[in-house]
């Protein structure tokens, strides 16, 4: 008798998700809500009416949360290097509305799903984006030459070519995003000349998975061939618009797959890179820097007079027994004391508080017998 490989002699899942898999793999290959027919056969169809075997299985993937988004990430940023380092553009966008790829593809749920072949997540294939962009131009009215020169022609064979002057990338999830389950229902399944449709029978809902909104994708493209001015910024507002007002994916004839871009996400994306490029930059630095000069970076940190904790650090004992190194922070205290701007002695109890520290200062020198010197 033939059963699922995966299904146990018992009748008893032996396969289940794990959290560290690959989610479209365990949807394409592990379906284990296959039922056994009355006459031996296994079947995804619902025997009663209370159960339903696909829709079992579609909220079962649904249900799965991928909370590691390391991978995303990584793939996002090596995605927008290639893009920047090939003078390319990239674009954010959020799902406006559900987004499914790939229905046609076979599944025992009849509806199919487009997963990425490493990451845990829908995307929508490069060229089906070059496909939406190009459908956009066509509709819009955009010169045909235009459309050739950059997309390629639709029909190679009078130019004997085929590529266009960009390349469109992969439009990937930049995090893991939240999947649910729609359905289809036809109403009028499995007739025949002798049996014909009628109101009469019962509707098969069939559940099949989509995206929910929200989703952020990333898009890009690359210049195959050296550009024309004007041309980046007319293909990014093809794209855009496209995604707005046509959508991506399957079933956008009845609202599918809009996208509206994100210019935040884009923002706070360079905001960060930003800091890591400072980040780095400035670890760099603090490598190469002397000892004692990266120690009394760090005493002073963001204090806008540094002889203020370096002073504080003095009267509580540091550098007490090396008088080289007490030497060198006094004569930088000293230093910077010169080069500042005097203020007038206040007339309180207290007096000027910088003109205290500048005679303490003067008074530790003479104490370790610095000579005032440049820095040593």
């Amino acid at each position: 008798m033939m059963r699922p490989l995966y299904t146990a002699a018992a009748g008893k899942d032996s396969v289940s998700f794990h959290p560290d898999g690959h989610l479209g793999l365990w949807f394409d290959k592990f379906c284990n809500t296959w039922e056994q027919t009355p006459g031996g056969d296994w079947s995804l169809k619902a025997e009663r009416q209370s159960a339903n075997p696909k829709f079992d299985w579609a909220n079962q993937v649904a249900a799965q949360k991928l909370e590691d988004t390391a991978q995303f990430e990584e793939q996002r940023d090596r995605r927008i290097a290639l893009i920047e380092a090939r003078k390319g553009a990239w674009r954010i966008f959020q799902t406006a509305s559900t987004f499914v790829s790939g229905t046609g593809r076979a599944h025992p749920l009849e509806i199919g799903f487009t997963w990425h072949p490493t990451l845990p997540a829908p995307y929508l294939p490069g060229s089906s984006v070059k496909g939406m962009v190009r459908a956009w131009a066509e509709a819009e009215g955009i010169a045909k030459a235009t459309v050739s020169r950059l997309l390629g022609p639709r029909d190679g064979k009078d130019s004997g070519l085929s590529a266009g002057s960009v390349c469109f990338l992969d439009a990937l999830p930049i995090k893991a995003v939240d999947l649910k389950v729609d359905v289809i229902t036809p109403h009028f399944g499995n007739w025949s000349p002798d049996d014909p449709p009628g109101d009469w029978r019962s509707p098969i809902p069939i559940p099949f998975l989509v995206t929910a909104e929200q989703a952020p994708f990333l898009f890009g493209w690359l210049p195959r061939v050296p550009l024309e001015e004007g041309d980046a910024v007319m293909l990014n507002d093809w794209i855009e618009a496209a995604l707005t007002w046509a959508g991506a994916g399957a079933k956008t004839g009845v609202g599918y797959g809009r996208m509206k871009r994100s210019k935040k996400l884009e923002t706070s994306w360079l905001m960060k890179r930003e800091a890591a490029v400072q980040a780095e930059a400035d670890a760099r630095r603090r490598a190469a820097m002397d000892p004692l000069d990266l120690e009394l970076e760090e005493l002073a940190g963001e204090l806008p007079d540094p002889c203020v904790p370096w002073l504080q650090a003095i009267e509580a004992g540091r550098w007490q027994n090396e008088p080289a190194l007490m030497c060198r922070v006094l004569l930088k205290m000293k230093a910077l004391q010169d080069a500042a701007p005097k203020t007038k002695k206040k007339k309180k109890k207290k007096g000027n508080k910088q003109l205290e520290r500048i005679a303490k200062v003067q008074k530790l020198l003479d104490q370790y017998g610095c000579q005032a010197k440049p820095d040593s």
